[in-house]
């Protein structure tokens, strides 16, 4: 499974032309970067009955070997978690709907890019997100969906599981999306239990196509 540390702390290990980066090269200081808030609107927000969770930036440092000696990168990504609360039966009320917009900075050194969104895929994304139900088995994509994210066409991935809630076996559903704006790579998901997916999902598409991203 994928960790937070990878997906919200943006791991850069690997990068290795550092040529232009005299302090990074040298030592003098760290190679920084920083990604811009990706957001969904008050408004949206208000109409679909979801509340914010938390909107805040984290920063990660790693050290990795770089012209014979080590050095540090120091990568800051934006998250914005939100979420809804429904009725489980047999669970109660929780906050069981979650959508989150995560922005993390490409890396681009001497011209050449590295990114480590690409490093992982779709199902490896989800399972990170879906990490908030406990344990999580039998996910399986069941197809696609297209959205319009800051005037681009996205195809989100959609999903199915099964989480324990509660001590209640619950299945889930979820979707994922992930693209390139300005500098800065998003991604954005969508998480709810499948007994109230019919409620979830009218509000899912408002939700990934309302994204705001400060660039």
């Amino acid at each position: 499974m994928v960790s937070r540390r990878q997906l919200l702390g943006m791991s850069i290990g690997g990068v290795t032309l550092l040529s232009g980066c005299a302090d990074f090269v040298t030592g003098s200081g760290p190679l920084s970067v920083e990604a811009s808030p990706a957001t969904v609107p008050s408004n949206t927000l208000a109409d679909t009955g979801y509340e914010v969770d938390r909107e805040e930036a984290q920063t990660l440092r790693e050290e990795f070997a770089a012209a014979g000696q080590t050095r540090e990168v120091e990568a800051t990504n934006q998250l914005a978690i939100y979420y809804k609360q429904f009725e489980i039966p047999d669970v109660g009320e929780t906050e069981t709907g979650v959508f989150a917009a995560v922005a993390t900075p490409a890396v681009e050194i001497a011209g050449q890019e590295f990114n480590p969104v690409a490093e992982l895929d779709h199902r490896e994304l989800i399972e990170m997100f879906t990490e908030q139900y406990g344990e999580v088995s039998n996910l399986e994509q069941r197809g696609t969906e297209t959205y319009t994210i800051l005037g681009e066409s996205v195809t989100a991935s959609l999903f199915t599981a099964e989480a324990v809630m509660e001590g209640q076996s619950v299945d889930i559903r979820g979707q994922i999306a992930v693209m390139r704006n300005a500098d800065d790579f998003i991604i954005s998901a969508a998480v709810s239990p499948e007994r109230i997916h019919e409620q979830a999902e009218s509000s899912t598409p408002q939700l990934f196509e309302s994204i705001e991203h400060a660039h």
